[in-house]
């Protein structure tokens, strides 16, 4: 006899633990049960069998426990597979569900679940249909190989009738037209079970049962030797540790279950040794993450008495990696030898180890004054508090917002990317590199003002008290040759947005040898500006090509084929000039999901307090739906002081968010580091287009807007909301037929006084300033003080020149006749009241008559 484990038996005898009680003490017998699974015998002689039989499963075995409580069970070929436990009810409802459930073996042996009907005349024994789940003709959903196999042989008749049948068709009439079919009872059946389950939304099965009707999925026999698959495992071999398992996981919050379930695709890249540094690439949803917890908890086994290291950029993907480490190894002694870090928290303990004096300017909020180093930059950036040191990049940045393009954000990103390749030594090759991933062509006089720059921006930080993030790489790089192995082993978890700098240091901290370094990533979610070069880092992999996960295992299928086309349909070819790039084609989850949704409201603040009001109504229904609220156009710095506002926790990787992320059920998070979680409910907000694609950003290198969006998108298990004010961003137009679209108070059924009065989050700009310190009116603003605003993005160069020139903050006159003005007002009045100051802004003056009406009346 041979046991094999439902990919829902684990969960179920969970949950049935938990209750406490006469459910505890059933769940107590079931692991009785479990622990006598390797002896020799029968380990269920010691249950009683149901009374009744179950037709609606064949050769189902319902086992009756303590407190009116069953164990399901199937019996075939020398296997017994544990299907589920718990209270009556609640068994039977999954029975009801999981009708025609039949193990199976593909032609690799490995198991798998088809639900077929015993037979389609009797209410009892043929599959039922489920509630609508989409738009849209049944058959659609299936590929065409397979639609067509099924359907050879069918009159034309039927076939346009069949074809035409949506999930609102009734199931009575998928079974009359079907019964009136000359074909044969087993193509007669396999219509009416893919059509019914297509109908449910269950894509997976329904392409299952076609393959069991093509005869591609055999009966097992005792012949059969059963390769456990995403819905088969075998029990552990040691029972004891899988009475520790079990204890560790029923103490444990639920939304890490997805955990505890395997397929072998992804096994492998735990179970194997490798022989050097190796990379895998993986869509998102493929498990990469879980690929990584898992292989850290296997080396940490392999090598106990050694440390292994997981790294990610993300801090609120390093918390919860950490948090899936602890759930997932029952060891004290494993977990304890596993560090899991963001790579900014990696430079900061080795920089007070190697740079002591210094420690407290290694943060990205500083010591002094609580000031987060966001606002420091627009500080530095824009000439504030009588520091200049900025002004040497001021041709650059009037040359980037002539060309349309945000100066201010560009120019710190041309930083970031800078420090991702050179170290503080070696800036000078800057001046002639190959500028990857950047679009925007920078002669050699604008890259040497640039270093100049990027000198006197790292001189500030260390005048307050602060680093950002590129800054602690680079200031860990001067002491590169200190850095000596401190670990077996290295995993990197997101590693497309690791820079060749950074990729260096992590190379010298695990001696080469069998299986020192493992990356993993996808190049469809590369949202960072940083170059990066494996090869220049000093890391070659054992194996030439990454290997590859292709697989989704989380998003309903509907989700991913949304966010999938949102992808591919946007990308140009210029756009990705990246060797690492390459965008996988994923093989779609086996389970559908809702629709996607695409509401529109009156205002951004309308858009929040809706998608608020329904996540707090969809938790009436189930206490352990999680949503996240991912507000575009918004920096994480932005959304932590709203989500301070309105007592949401944000994802910003902080110990407090961290914990919150068992507690909570409603979250907060920009595009960006909502990367790596998982959440039922996902509702994008400030969708617009005049949000995304920031309008501030060169068209060529939108894609990581675009990246950042997919990103979210593949965030949501069961239901994705795409919400927008005005017109829906252009990035959604490939897909707007796959969305339901309506407005937010249609879809709630609300008046807009019902909505929760929510005000929009502040941007930097305003936080930053003290209530006693308002920013600055444009009549009042100097030439250069607007021309470092939004509103000068996109003027002619020549009246850029001229602005910066002329409105200087100090009156002036040649010949009695004004030449320069103290600001705009100023420069307002004298060309309606003095014919030479119009002339000195020659062929420019009707433009800046248009900027003056629309931003002075």
């Amino acid at each position: 006899m041979k046991i094999l484990r439902y990919k829902d038996f684990e969960k179920s005898l969970i949950a049935l633990g938990k209750k406490g009680g006469n459910y505890k003490r059933a769940y107590e017998q079931v692991c009785a049960v479990l622990g006598k699974a390797h002896n020799s015998g029968d380990p269920f002689e010691s249950l009683k069998r149901t009374k009744h039989g179950e037709q609606r499963i064949e050769k189902c075995i319902k086992y009756d426990l303590i407190g009116f409580c069953r164990l399901i069970t199937t019996r075939d070929s020398g296997y017994v597979i544990l299907l589920f436990c718990g209270a009556h009810a609640d068994c039977d409802k999954w029975i009801e569900s999981n009708r025609g459930l039949k193990v199976k073996a593909d032609p690799n042996a490995r198991a798998v679940v088809v639900l077929e009907s015993i037979d389609i005349q009797s209410s009892q024994t043929r599959l039922s249909g489920g509630l609508p789940t989409f738009p849209g003709r049944l058959l659609d959903r299936l590929p065409k190989k397979i639609r067509n196999k099924l359907m050879a042989g069918v009159p034309a008749f039927f076939t346009k009738a069949l074809s035409e049948m949506s999930s609102i068709t009734d199931e009575e009439e998928i079974l009359e037209a079907v019964c009136h079919m000359q074909i044969s009872d087993q193509q007669r059946t396999a219509i009416y079970d893919v059509l019914t389950l297509l109908k449910k939304g269950d894509w997976q099965h329904a392409e299952n049962r076609a393959n069991a009707f093509f005869g591609n999925l055999l009966p097992i026999s005792d012949s059969t030797v059963l390769k456990e698959s995403e819905f088969l495992r075998e029990l552990p071999p040691d029972p004891k540790q899988h009475q520790e398992l079990l204890e560790h996981y029923i103490k444990t919050a639920d939304y890490k279950d997805w955990m505890l379930f395997m397929h072998p695709d992804q096994n492998q890249f735990v179970d194997t040794d490798y022989p050097g540094a190796f990379k895998i690439s993986g869509v998102s949803g493929s498990g990469k993450t879980c690929v990584v917890v898992k292989r850290a908890i296997r080396l940490a086994s392999l090598y106990p008495k050694e440390k292994i290291l997981i790294l990610t950029l993300n801090r609120s993907l390093a918390e919860l990696i950490e948090n899936l480490v602890t759930y997932v190894a029952a060891n004290d002694a494993i977990r304890k030898r596993i560090k899991v870090l963001p790579f900014f928290a990696l430079c900061q303990q080795l920089l007070n180890k190697f740079d002591p004096k210094n420690e407290k300017l290694y943060v990205d909020v500083t010591w002094k004054g609580e000031e987060h180093v966001d606002g420091i930059w627009a500080e530095y950036y824009r000439c504030e508090l009588n520091n200049h040191d900025a002004q040497v990049m001021q041709k650059v940045h009037d040359s980037l917002i002539a060309r349309g393009i945000d100066a201010e954000s560009y120019i710190r990103e041309e930083f970031d990317w800078i420090r991702s390749v050179v170290s503080t030594k070696k800036r000078n090759d800057y001046l002639h590199l190959s500028r990857t991933g950047r679009a925007y062509p920078l002669d050699g006089a604008f890259r040497s003002s640039l270093l100049d720059g990027l000198k006197s921006w790292e001189k500030k930080m260390r005048d307050i008290g602060v680093t950002d993030y590129l800054g602690i790489s680079t200031a860990l790089y001067a002491h590169i040759k200190k850095i000596q192995p401190m670990y077996r082993a290295i995993l990197v978890d997101e590693s497309q947005d690791f820079g060749t700098i950074e990729l260096e240091i992590i190379s010298r901290l695990a001696t080469p040898q069998k299986n020192h370094l493992f990356f993993c990533g996808d190049a469809a979610q590369q949202v960072l500006h940083k170059h990066q070069d494996f090869k220049a880092a000093g890391i070659e992999f054992s194996s030439g090509k990454s290997n590859k996960l292709s697989r989704n295992y989380r998003n309903g299928r509907d989700i991913l084929r949304v966010a999938h086309t949102v992808l591919v349909k946007n990308l140009a070819d210029q756009m990705v000039d990246n060797k690492e790039f390459e965008v996988l084609d994923p093989n779609l989850s086996h389970f559908p999901g809702d629709s996607p949704l695409l509401l529109s409201a009156d205002s951004l603040s309308q858009e929040i307090a809706a998608a608020k009001r329904h996540a707090e109504e969809q938790l009436q229904n189930d206490q352990k739906q999680k949503t996240c609220l991912v507000i575009c156009g918004y920096s994480l710095y932005e959304l932590q002081d709203f989500g301070k506002q309105q007592g949401i926790p944000v994802l910003d990787g902080t110990k407090k968010r961290a914990r919150a992320l068992d507690n909570a059920s409603i979250f907060i998070s920009d595009l960006e580091n909502s990367k790596g979680f998982e959440f039922q409910r996902v509702c994008i907000l400030n969708c617009s287009n005049t949000v995304i694609p920031y309008p501030g950003s060169p068209e060529k290198e939108q894609f990581r807007d675009l990246a950042r969006l997919y990103v979210a998108m593949t965030r949501a298990v069961t239901q994705l909301i795409l919400s927008y004010t005005g017109k829906p961003s252009g990035f959604l137009r490939p897909a707007k037929n796959d969305f339901l679209e309506e407005s937010w108070l249609s879809y709630l059924n609300i008046q807009p006084s019902e909505l929760e009065s929510i005000s929009e989050p502040l941007k930097i700009d305003v936080i930053r300033r003290p209530h006693d310190d308002p920013q600055t009116p444009i009549a009042q603003m100097t030439g250069e003080q607007f021309l470092y605003t939004k509103h000068a993005i996109g003027l002619d160069l020549s009246l850029i020149e001229k602005i910066r020139s002329l409105i200087t903050g100090k009156r002036a006159t040649h010949d009695g006749r004004p030449v320069a003005w103290e600001n705009f007002a100023d420069a307002k009045a004298a060309i309606e009241n003095h014919p030479s100051a119009r002339k000195q802004f020659g062929a420019d003056l009707d433009a800046f008559k248009v900027l003056l009406s629309e931003h002075l009346n």
